[in-house]
């Protein structure tokens, strides 16, 4: 079985404990973040690649177009 863990250990190891919580929640904080920041980028970058083929001009429009 695994070790049970008390909160009436030392006061030292519990306040290093709360510290390196406390960083690690500051770290996922800024991933989370950075990825928030990514994922919306990625949003525009698939807006405009959606809507990029809705301007294309085929090269040969004209191929069939005879003036008088």
């Amino acid at each position: 079985m695994g070790q049970v863990i008390t909160l009436d250990g030392n006061q030292d190891d519990i306040q290093s404990l709360t510290a390196k919580l406390e960083q690690t929640r500051i770290l996922i904080d800024d991933i989370l973040l950075v990825n928030k920041k990514v994922l919306h980028q990625n949003r525009i970058h698939n807006m405009y690649k959606a809507h990029e083929n809705d301007l294309t001009i085929d090269d040969n429009i004209f191929e069939n177009d005879e003036l008088d």
